[in-house]
């Protein structure tokens, strides 16, 4: 009887244990996109990549549509120090930068991902867990206006998750 109770547990912890690894990637998934109307832009499939113990930094990445020209001058997040950045490679030497702004064009969509541009969180004093979510507040100027959007972020486990 024991034998049963302990193979019908171990069932259903491994089940629970399994839903919660892959949770993550399903909320990536069904992120939903957020809006300025009056700037015309749009971003979507924002992530970043987890971290460990000890580690002060980590990329927020994500997909930036403009419906109007404008320019990206901020990111921000609450209690952390944000920068835009931008990573190439020359020759077999990366090179990592900070953006002041970048400029988009009507109808242009930007990737901020590994290896390009991309959000540097700084000051982390804590690690970030695979499932948490972060605001990130986007600062774009278009039209003599400015917005502020506010996006919700999701630490996932590989960016594969977010893909088209």
């Amino acid at each position: 009887m024991s034998k049963i109770i302990f193979y019908r547990l171990s069932v259903i912890i491994a089940s629970v244990v399994f839903f919660l690894y892959l949770l993550p990637l399903f909320a990536a998934e069904s992120a939903t996109e957020t809006t300025t109307p009056n700037l015309g832009l749009q971003i979507s499939k924002a992530w970043l990549r987890p971290t460990v113990s000890g580690q002060t930094v980590t990329g927020v990445y994500f997909q930036l549509t403009a419906r109007q020209a404008g320019k990206l001058v901020g990111v921000e997040s609450d209690g952390l120090k944000a920068e835009l950045h931008e990573m190439s490679m020359q020759g077999d030497v990366m090179h990592m930068r900070q953006r002041a702004e970048i400029v988009v064009a009507e109808g242009e969509t930007l990737q901020f991902a590994p290896g390009g541009l991309h959000v540097m969180l700084m000051g982390l004093t804590r690690p970030i867990l695979v499932g948490q979510q972060f605001t990130l507040h986007v600062l774009f100027q278009a039209d003599q206006q400015e917005g502020v959007l506010r996006i919700p972020v999701q630490a996932v486990a590989s960016h594969t998750s977010v893909r088209d």
